[in-house]
């Protein structure tokens, strides 16, 4: 696939810089600066932003039934986040990381939007490979820079959680994740798998309550209903429900 990669070199690169270099760095960036609230909320921006860059770029319509259901799973996603107060919305102060974070999410729908346009001529996984690559060669100089030069990088400590950890995020919520993501925008587009995301504040949720003993409560069943029915209703194919003409 060497050919082809060269071809679309371009592409990989800009690819491997939205998703790979600056959207992971900014996420750590901004989490580091800003509160879990204000991160979570940020972050469900961006399947608006893929939205309207893919009725942009792509030319996808924004219709009534797709908005509805994005609207309807945001809600949701803002029920459970905020717990049932609104008032916490109002109570919200906002930091550099916050911005920091909402170029994030600018940065994985436009990520997003390049996927689709993939090579049909490099699979899944040689396509996810130039991009790790390319952005791990983008990485590492501001990497070094971070363990040799500025000051107030922490020592790294290669001990049991820490290792643990960069091991899963290094595969699970990277390969893995990645590859799966760029398989489900190749066969649903970027749109209808944007709307899914919203499931994460759910999954999270029910992973704490597995791991983490945390109690579920109204607000999670309240919160799910309200995003599983947005996504129903962004992502139903119309098609498979038209209404038949009256007769003659």
């Amino acid at each position: 696939y060497g050919a082809v990669i060269r071809v679309h070199l371009g592409m990989l690169a800009l690819t491997a810089l939205t998703g790979v270099t600056l959207f992971n760095t900014l996420l750590y960036v901004g989490a580091d600066t800003t509160s879990a609230v204000n991160l979570a909320l940020i972050a469900a921006t961006s399947p608006i932003f893929v939205l309207l860059i893919a009725r942009v770029r792509l030319g996808e319509p924004l219709t009534v039934r797709r908005m509805a259901g994005l609207g309807l799973a945001l809600i949701g996603v803002l029920t459970l986040i905020t717990r049932g107060d609104p008032a916490v919305l109002l109570e919200m102060s906002f930091t550099r990381g916050d911005l920091v974070m909402l170029v994030a999410a600018v940065c994985w729908a436009v990520y997003t939007i390049l996927v689709r346009s993939k090579p049909q001529e490099l699979p899944t996984l040689p396509f996810l490979g130039a991009q790790f690559i390319l952005g791990l060669a983008m990485l590492t100089p501001w990497a070094a820079w971070e363990l040799f030069v500025s000051a107030s990088a922490p020592t790294p400590q290669p001990i049991g959680r820490l290792v643990a950890a960069v091991v899963y995020m290094g595969l699970m919520a990277s390969l893995v994740a990645f590859f799966l993501w760029n398989h489900a925008v190749a066969i649903i587009g970027p749109s209808r798998a944007a709307v899914i995301t919203y499931l994460l504040p759910l999954f999270s949720g029910v992973a704490a309550w597995l791991f983490l003993d945390e109690p579920l409560t109204w607000l999670h069943a309240v919160s799910g209903a309200l995003v599983l029915g947005g996504i129903a209703l962004a992502t139903r194919n119309p098609s498979a429900t038209s209404v038949a003409g009256p007769k003659p």
